[in-house]
């Protein structure tokens, strides 16, 4: 569909409409009016982020880290070490040697911790508000349209018998993007 100007319509009103059939690439007989139909498909693309990100909310939402199992056992190896180390089960010379075995360990997990936790923070992002987004002062038309072709690869208008009145809404169907 292409936007053609109107006539005996405010100005600045237009109409998407397909081709003419001559051209082999339209029916020449589906027209919609062009502010309603932007309208719609701003909500569209809105409602399709909120969608996303509540998913991504769901599935990214940092659960426990893997090996959190195994920082506890050597924790406790290392409690159970010093305890045997104060009963005298052990020898200081022994206890030395594991100590530094246990805390490089330790060391170690917790490292591969706090990277896990930069990562699983990092991988959350901050959530845009698309509905702030589309609406904010001086948002391109440019903008706009990269936020729609991430969204959607088409938008079908469905034509009505004549004569016959069909909401607008319910002529558009959307035709999402798959990523």
């Amino acid at each position: 569909m292409k936007a053609a100007p109107s006539r005996g319509k405010p100005e600045g009103y237009f109409y998407y409409v397909c081709p003419a059939k001559t051209t082999g690439r339209g029916c020449g007989g589906v027209k919609v009016g062009g502010p309603e139909t932007d309208e719609l498909i701003g909500k569209l693309v809105i409602t399709k982020y909120e969608e996303e990100a509540s998913e991504r909310q769901a599935v990214k939402a940092p659960q426990e880290w893997p090996k959190e199992a195994e920082l506890r056992i050597v924790r406790e190896d290392l409690a159970d070490l010093k305890q045997a180390r104060r009963a005298r089960k052990i020898s200081a010379e022994r206890f030395y040697s594991d100590l530094a075995e246990y805390e490089a360990d330790e060391q170690r997990l917790k490292k591969e911790r706090n990277a896990w936790q930069r990562q699983a923070l990092a991988s959350q992002g901050e959530i845009v508000d698309m509905a702030e987004e589309w609406y904010r002062d001086g948002i391109t038309l440019a903008e706009r349209r990269s936020y729609i072709a991430r969204t959607l690869t088409a938008v079908v208008v469905l034509p009505v018998g004549s004569g016959r009145r069909v909401p607008l809404r319910d002529r558009l169907v959307p035709v999402y993007a798959e990523e």
